[in-house]
Protein backbone atom coordinates (compact mmCIF):
# COMPACT_ATOMS: atom_id res chain seq x y z
CA UNK A 1 0.00 0.00 0.00
CA UNK A 2 1.70 3.45 -0.86
CA UNK A 3 1.14 6.67 0.75
CA UNK A 4 -1.88 7.81 -1.34
CA UNK A 5 -3.82 4.34 -0.49
CA UNK A 6 -2.98 4.69 3.29
CA UNK A 7 -4.39 8.20 3.54
CA UNK A 8 -7.33 7.03 1.46
CA UNK A 9 -7.93 3.79 3.76
CA UNK A 10 -7.46 6.65 6.65
CA UNK A 11 -10.12 8.56 5.44
CA UNK A 12 -12.60 5.51 4.91
CA UNK A 13 -11.76 4.70 8.16
CA UNK A 14 -12.74 7.91 9.75
CA UNK A 15 -16.20 8.05 7.37
CA UNK A 16 -17.20 4.56 9.11
CA UNK A 17 -16.39 5.78 12.39
CA UNK A 18 -13.51 3.63 13.21
CA UNK A 19 -11.25 5.13 15.52
CA UNK A 20 -7.00 6.12 14.62
CA UNK A 21 -4.21 5.44 16.72
CA UNK A 22 -3.47 7.47 19.65
CA UNK A 23 -0.93 10.60 19.49
CA UNK A 24 2.19 10.47 22.14
CA UNK A 25 4.22 13.77 23.27
CA UNK A 26 7.14 14.10 24.43
CA UNK A 27 7.79 17.78 26.79
CA UNK A 28 11.22 18.65 27.99
CA UNK A 29 13.23 21.14 29.08
CA UNK A 30 15.11 22.84 31.69
CA UNK A 31 13.80 22.86 34.97
CA UNK A 32 10.96 26.17 35.68
CA UNK A 33 10.70 26.26 32.28
CA UNK A 34 6.82 25.15 32.04
CA UNK A 35 6.74 21.34 30.62
CA UNK A 36 4.37 20.65 33.99
CA UNK A 37 1.92 23.40 32.70
CA UNK A 38 2.31 22.41 28.66
CA UNK A 39 1.06 19.11 29.63
CA UNK A 40 -1.93 20.02 31.08
CA UNK A 41 -3.32 21.95 28.53
CA UNK A 42 -4.25 18.73 26.94
CA UNK A 43 -6.61 18.87 29.37
CA UNK A 44 -8.68 21.86 27.71
CA UNK A 45 -9.22 19.94 24.08
CA UNK A 46 -13.07 19.00 23.62
CA UNK A 47 -12.00 15.96 21.83
CA UNK A 48 -10.50 15.03 25.19
CA UNK A 49 -12.74 13.36 28.41
CA UNK A 50 -10.28 12.03 30.02
CA UNK A 51 -6.26 12.90 31.71
CA UNK A 52 -4.38 10.22 33.99
CA UNK A 53 -1.46 12.13 35.71
CA UNK A 54 0.99 9.98 36.60
CA UNK A 55 3.02 12.58 38.59
CA UNK A 56 5.66 11.12 40.67
CA UNK A 57 7.72 14.88 41.11
CA UNK A 58 4.38 16.56 42.68
CA UNK A 59 4.09 18.56 39.80
CA UNK A 60 0.05 18.72 40.86
CA UNK A 61 0.98 21.98 42.93
CA UNK A 62 2.14 23.43 38.91
CA UNK A 63 -1.74 22.73 38.20
CA UNK A 64 -3.11 23.78 41.29
CA UNK A 65 -1.42 27.23 40.55
CA UNK A 66 -2.77 27.28 36.87
CA UNK A 67 -6.64 26.46 38.01
CA UNK A 68 -5.98 29.64 40.55
CA UNK A 69 -4.21 31.83 38.08
CA UNK A 70 -7.03 31.39 35.57
CA UNK A 71 -4.59 29.33 33.26
CA UNK A 72 -6.59 26.04 33.44
CA UNK A 73 -10.01 26.33 33.25
CA UNK A 74 -12.66 24.25 35.52
CA UNK A 75 -13.72 22.30 32.73
CA UNK A 76 -10.43 21.00 31.88
CA UNK A 77 -9.39 20.88 35.67
CA UNK A 78 -12.48 18.12 36.37
CA UNK A 79 -10.96 15.93 33.88
CA UNK A 80 -7.60 15.50 35.29
CA UNK A 81 -7.44 12.83 37.68
CA UNK A 82 -4.02 12.65 40.10
CA UNK A 83 -1.90 10.03 40.99
CA UNK A 84 0.33 11.05 43.56
CA UNK A 85 3.13 8.33 43.65
CA UNK A 86 5.53 8.95 46.05
CA UNK A 87 9.21 7.67 44.87
CA UNK A 88 12.43 7.42 46.42
CA UNK A 89 15.79 5.26 46.59
CA UNK A 90 14.21 3.74 49.53
CA UNK A 91 10.91 2.89 47.85
CA UNK A 92 10.87 3.44 44.16
CA UNK A 93 6.78 2.61 43.71
CA UNK A 94 7.11 4.86 40.22
CA UNK A 95 8.84 2.21 38.10
CA UNK A 96 6.85 -0.59 39.72
CA UNK A 97 3.45 1.47 39.36
CA UNK A 98 4.26 2.47 35.69
CA UNK A 99 5.16 -0.79 34.07
CA UNK A 100 1.66 -2.04 35.41
CA UNK A 101 0.00 0.46 34.13
CA UNK A 102 1.20 0.66 30.81
CA UNK A 103 0.88 -3.40 30.56
CA UNK A 104 -2.91 -3.03 31.84
CA UNK A 105 -4.19 -4.67 29.30
CA UNK A 106 -5.38 -8.16 30.16
CA UNK A 107 -7.03 -7.02 33.57
CA UNK A 108 -7.64 -3.71 35.96
CA UNK A 109 -5.30 -2.66 38.28
CA UNK A 110 -6.08 -1.09 41.03
CA UNK A 111 -3.93 2.02 42.09
CA UNK A 112 -3.81 4.25 45.73
CA UNK A 113 -3.95 7.96 44.40
CA UNK A 114 -2.69 9.20 47.24
CA UNK A 115 0.82 7.44 47.32
CA UNK A 116 0.81 5.67 43.93
CA UNK A 117 0.99 2.12 45.35
CA UNK A 118 -0.49 -0.67 43.63
CA UNK A 119 -3.32 -2.54 45.46
CA UNK A 120 -2.91 -6.64 45.81
CA UNK A 121 -7.17 -7.18 44.76
CA UNK A 122 -10.34 -4.33 44.43
CA UNK A 123 -11.18 -2.52 47.26
CA UNK A 124 -14.00 -3.68 49.57
CA UNK A 125 -16.23 -1.38 48.81
CA UNK A 126 -16.52 2.02 48.08
CA UNK A 127 -12.73 3.67 48.29
CA UNK A 128 -11.96 6.89 46.77
CA UNK A 129 -8.39 6.86 47.12
CA UNK A 130 -8.58 3.34 45.09
CA UNK A 131 -8.14 4.63 41.21
CA UNK A 132 -9.36 0.79 38.79
CA UNK A 133 -7.25 1.42 35.99
CA UNK A 134 -6.94 -1.07 32.46
CA UNK A 135 -5.23 0.32 29.80
CA UNK A 136 -7.02 -1.42 27.03
CA UNK A 137 -10.41 -0.08 28.21
CA UNK A 138 -9.36 3.69 26.96
CA UNK A 139 -10.06 5.27 24.47
CA UNK A 140 -8.50 8.08 22.04
CA UNK A 141 -10.65 11.04 24.77
CA UNK A 142 -7.99 9.25 26.74
CA UNK A 143 -4.46 10.65 28.04
CA UNK A 144 -2.15 9.31 30.07
CA UNK A 145 0.66 11.61 31.32
CA UNK A 146 4.12 10.72 33.03
CA UNK A 147 6.02 13.30 35.30
CA UNK A 148 9.05 12.69 34.68
CA UNK A 149 10.71 10.54 32.58
CA UNK A 150 13.77 11.25 34.60
CA UNK A 151 12.67 10.30 37.50
CA UNK A 152 11.34 7.15 36.20
CA UNK A 153 14.74 6.12 34.96
CA UNK A 154 16.34 7.08 38.87
CA UNK A 155 13.71 4.98 39.85
CA UNK A 156 13.89 1.83 37.62
CA UNK A 157 17.70 2.38 38.42
CA UNK A 158 16.76 2.45 42.47
CA UNK A 159 14.44 -0.66 42.22
CA UNK A 160 17.93 -2.49 40.41
CA UNK A 161 19.91 -1.94 43.29
CA UNK A 162 17.27 -2.38 46.18
CA UNK A 163 19.21 -4.43 48.94
CA UNK A 164 22.47 -3.76 47.94
CA UNK A 165 25.27 -2.21 49.65
CA UNK A 166 24.51 1.92 49.83
CA UNK A 167 28.13 2.16 48.33
CA UNK A 168 27.61 -0.49 45.23
CA UNK A 169 27.48 1.22 41.87
CA UNK A 170 25.58 -0.51 38.70
CA UNK A 171 27.13 -3.13 36.42
CA UNK A 172 26.21 -3.53 32.93
CA UNK A 173 24.08 -5.88 33.17
CA UNK A 174 22.19 -3.38 35.98
CA UNK A 175 21.78 -0.67 33.04
CA UNK A 176 20.65 -3.17 30.47
CA UNK A 177 17.70 -3.91 32.89
CA UNK A 178 17.11 -1.06 33.78
CA UNK A 179 16.94 -0.13 29.64
CA UNK A 180 14.59 -2.54 29.11
CA UNK A 181 12.13 -1.67 32.00
CA UNK A 182 11.96 1.86 30.50
CA UNK A 183 12.01 0.30 27.33
CA UNK A 184 9.17 -1.61 28.15
CA UNK A 185 6.99 1.50 29.49
CA UNK A 186 7.89 3.18 25.97
CA UNK A 187 6.89 0.98 23.70
CA UNK A 188 3.39 0.84 24.49
CA UNK A 189 3.72 5.07 24.38
CA UNK A 190 5.01 4.55 20.97
CA UNK A 191 2.19 2.85 19.77
CA UNK A 192 -0.78 4.48 21.39
CA UNK A 193 -2.85 1.66 20.17
CA UNK A 194 -5.14 2.50 23.18
CA UNK A 195 -5.10 6.31 24.14
CA UNK A 196 -2.97 9.54 23.86
CA UNK A 197 0.05 10.15 25.97
CA UNK A 198 1.95 12.46 27.19
CA UNK A 199 5.51 12.39 28.64
CA UNK A 200 7.52 14.99 30.40
CA UNK A 201 11.15 14.93 31.19
CA UNK A 202 14.20 17.27 31.65
CA UNK A 203 16.93 18.02 29.58
CA UNK A 204 20.79 17.01 29.45
CA UNK A 205 23.46 17.94 27.19
CA UNK A 206 25.39 15.47 25.50
CA UNK A 207 27.13 15.42 22.14
CA UNK A 208 25.16 14.29 19.31
CA UNK A 209 26.61 11.52 16.25
CA UNK A 210 28.66 14.48 14.90
CA UNK A 211 29.85 15.46 18.39
CA UNK A 212 28.14 18.52 18.48
CA UNK A 213 26.72 19.21 21.94
CA UNK A 214 22.73 19.39 21.78
CA UNK A 215 20.12 18.81 24.25
CA UNK A 216 18.67 15.62 24.68
CA UNK A 217 15.43 14.75 26.89
CA UNK A 218 16.95 13.14 30.22
CA UNK A 219 16.01 9.15 30.44
CA UNK A 220 17.97 6.70 31.65
CA UNK A 221 21.70 5.86 30.77
CA UNK A 222 23.23 8.53 28.34
CA UNK A 223 22.77 6.04 25.52
CA UNK A 224 19.27 5.37 26.31
CA UNK A 225 18.91 9.70 26.10
CA UNK A 226 19.61 9.50 22.76
CA UNK A 227 16.92 7.48 21.59
CA UNK A 228 14.27 8.44 23.80
CA UNK A 229 12.67 10.75 21.17
CA UNK A 230 12.09 8.09 18.86
CA UNK A 231 9.22 6.74 20.76
CA UNK A 232 7.23 9.87 20.23
CA UNK A 233 5.25 11.63 17.22
CA UNK A 234 5.96 14.99 18.85
CA UNK A 235 9.06 16.05 20.57
CA UNK A 236 8.78 19.54 21.96
CA UNK A 237 11.07 21.75 24.07
CA UNK A 238 10.58 24.82 26.80
CA UNK A 239 12.77 27.35 27.38
CA UNK A 240 12.90 30.49 29.29
CA UNK A 241 13.24 33.62 27.01
CA UNK A 242 12.73 37.03 28.53
CA UNK A 243 10.76 35.82 31.63
CA UNK A 244 8.56 34.53 29.62
CA UNK A 245 7.94 30.25 29.03
CA UNK A 246 7.95 29.81 25.49
CA UNK A 247 7.72 26.28 23.67
CA UNK A 248 8.83 24.91 20.47
CA UNK A 249 7.83 21.91 17.98
CA UNK A 250 9.11 22.56 14.73
CA UNK A 251 12.09 20.45 13.44
CA UNK A 252 13.98 23.93 12.72
CA UNK A 253 12.86 25.30 15.82
CA UNK A 254 16.91 25.29 17.27
CA UNK A 255 19.62 23.89 16.31
CA UNK A 256 20.86 22.71 19.55
CA UNK A 257 17.59 21.29 20.57
CA UNK A 258 15.97 17.82 19.40
CA UNK A 259 12.30 18.81 17.95
CA UNK A 260 8.95 17.82 15.77
CA UNK A 261 6.05 17.04 15.10
CA UNK A 262 4.29 14.27 12.66
CA UNK A 263 1.17 16.34 12.91
CA UNK A 264 2.57 19.60 12.19
CA UNK A 265 1.98 21.27 15.06
CA UNK A 266 3.85 24.95 15.73
CA UNK A 267 3.86 25.90 18.71
CA UNK A 268 6.24 28.81 18.81
CA UNK A 269 3.46 30.27 16.27
CA UNK A 270 0.92 30.27 18.76
CA UNK A 271 0.03 33.47 21.02
CA UNK A 272 -0.16 31.17 24.22
CA UNK A 273 1.14 27.65 23.59
CA UNK A 274 -0.85 24.73 24.22
CA UNK A 275 -1.14 21.21 23.60
CA UNK A 276 -4.94 21.00 22.97
CA UNK A 277 -4.75 21.84 19.11
CA UNK A 278 -2.58 18.37 18.62
CA UNK A 279 -6.04 16.57 19.74
CA UNK A 280 -8.05 18.73 17.33
CA UNK A 281 -9.50 16.48 14.37
CA UNK A 282 -8.50 18.67 11.79
CA UNK A 283 -4.95 18.13 13.00
CA UNK A 284 -5.29 14.37 13.48
CA UNK A 285 -5.98 14.08 9.75
CA UNK A 286 -2.21 15.12 8.94
CA UNK A 287 -1.13 12.05 10.70
CA UNK A 288 -1.52 9.02 8.33
CA UNK A 289 -0.60 6.10 10.21
CA UNK A 290 -3.58 4.10 11.86
CA UNK A 291 -4.87 1.33 14.13
CA UNK A 292 -8.26 0.27 15.15
CA UNK A 293 -9.54 0.91 18.81
CA UNK A 294 -13.40 0.97 20.21
CA UNK A 295 -13.27 -0.14 23.64
CA UNK A 296 -15.04 2.59 25.69
CA UNK A 297 -13.58 4.44 28.26
CA UNK A 298 -14.52 3.35 31.91
CA UNK A 299 -12.24 4.87 33.91
CA UNK A 300 -14.27 7.08 36.82
CA UNK A 301 -12.89 10.40 37.35
CA UNK A 302 -12.69 9.89 41.38
CA UNK A 303 -10.36 12.17 42.49
CA UNK A 304 -10.03 15.00 40.03
CA UNK A 305 -7.86 17.81 39.86
CA UNK A 306 -11.24 19.95 40.27
CA UNK A 307 -12.87 18.11 43.34
CA UNK A 308 -8.83 17.50 45.02
CA UNK A 309 -7.92 21.43 44.79
CA UNK A 310 -7.45 22.71 48.53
Amino acid sequence: MNVLELAKALQDAKDRDEVTRGHSILVYGAPKSGKSALAATCAESDNIDNVYFFDNENSWEVMLWMLKAGKLSEKAAAKIVVVNISDNVREPHAIETMLKVMNSMKAPIYIRMSDGKLQPQAPRGEDPDILKFQMSKLTLRDVVITDSLSQLGDSAAAGIMLGRSDTAKMEWDDYAAQGKWLGDCLSVVQQAKYCNFVCVTHEILLPDQDGVDKFFPMCGTRNFCHKVAKYFGTVITTKMKVGKHIAGSKTNFSKQCLTGSRRGIELENMKEASLAPLFDTATMENEVTATANSAPSNVPRRGSLLKNRG
